[in-house]
């Protein structure tokens, strides 16, 4: 599997569909798991990331006192299989949309073993944070 690196703006359509990175969409081709990730975002999963991150969840559950049980209901409930279909689109779905105020424009951001998508406009927000600063990035 290749890293997931760069960031890419892409624009949801009538049907809630966004389209893939094309050097990334070889990696999807069984389908992907979007589920709800820190910061305001979503996060897309291949297959098999999502089942190492499935597995983080399934341990988690054990921690009652810290809240593990309700952080992996709140991670299943709020993932979704997506298929991917011959041109690299897929539907990002209503509750995902919801939860990361995804609309329009689409920011793409690879986080190494997945993508996150952003409203690109919270995304911006989250940049002018000291790790970024300490970076040296800037997204305006």
């Amino acid at each position: 599997m290749d890293r997931f690196v760069g960031s890419f703006q892409h624009t949801l359509d009538v049907k809630a569909r966004l389209i893939l990175p094309a050097k990334y969409r070889s990696e999807f081709l069984a389908g992907g798991y979007i589920a709800p990730d820190r910061g305001g975002c979503v996060s897309l999963y291949t297959p098999e990331e999502f089942e190492k991150q499935a597995a983080k969840y399934i341990a988690m559950r054990e921690d009652l006192e810290n809240g593990g049980l309700e952080a992996s209901r709140f991670w299943s409930a709020g993932t979704s299989h997506v298929e991917v279909d011959r041109q690299g689109r897929f539907v990002v779905p209503a509750n995902a949309r919801a939860m990361a105020k995804l609309e329009g424009d689409i920011l793409i951001v690879g986080q190494l073993n997945h993508m996150e998508l952003w409203n690109p406009e919270i995304f911006q927000q989250r940049a002018e944070i000291p790790g970024a600063a300490v970076m040296g990035m800037s997204f305006a």
